[in-house]
């Protein structure tokens, strides 16, 4: 049990650090916000370090790759990866039988948004420009998006899932946990 108060107190007092650190940079609108929400998700990962080094545990079991690597592991992770983008196109194309006078296929709408916020920046975009700028933006982030975002999320994966979790189950049931 010790190792597990020794991993919450390092990760969440390093991350209300950050967090005041940010909060005196000028909070979200800080040009500093994105660094540090990344230092924040990094945090629990931190934890996972420093508690295994107090309590001299090592750093064996880091469950950092599948215990397994079988074809049905595999296709776990091919579900994991494809479903959320089958989840989205589906949810899309519910939502627009549903409400087909919201459809904007020209994206026009969003066009316009982005127009008006680079002519306050002093730039000027044609209307295909922004649009294949809008349609590359989606399609990257359908299909990149778990690529990308491994980096950011692998902090609280390290901590919460490969450190915190273990240990919790070794003390409770599993739902507990």
């Amino acid at each position: 049990m010790k190792r597990i108060w020794v991993f919450i107190a390092v990760t969440f007092i390093f991350t209300w650090g950050v967090e005041y650190a940010m909060m005196g940079a000028g909070g979200l609108g800080s040009r500093w916000a994105s660094a540090l929400m990344l230092l924040i998700m990094a945090m629990p990962a931190l934890g996972n370090a420093v508690a295994r080094i107090l309590t001299k545990e090592g750093f064996t079991k880091m469950y950092l790759r599948p215990e397994k690597a079988d074809r049905q592991t595999l296709l776990l992770f091919a579900a994991a990866w494809f479903l959320p983008i089958a989840a989205t196109v589906f949810g899309a194309v519910l939502y627009f039988i549903l409400h087909p006078s919201m459809l904007d296929i020209h994206m026009d709408h969003y066009t316009e948004i982005y127009k008006d916020v680079y002519r306050q920046m002093g730039r000027e975009y044609s209307d295909s420009q922004i649009r294949k700028a809008l349609g590359t933006q989606v399609i990257l982030g359908m299909t990149l998006s778990p690529c990308l975002n491994l980096v950011s999320c692998l902090g609280c994966e390290l901590g919460f899932r490969g450190y915190l979790l273990p240990k919790l189950m070794e003390k409770y049931r599993t739902p507990a946990a």
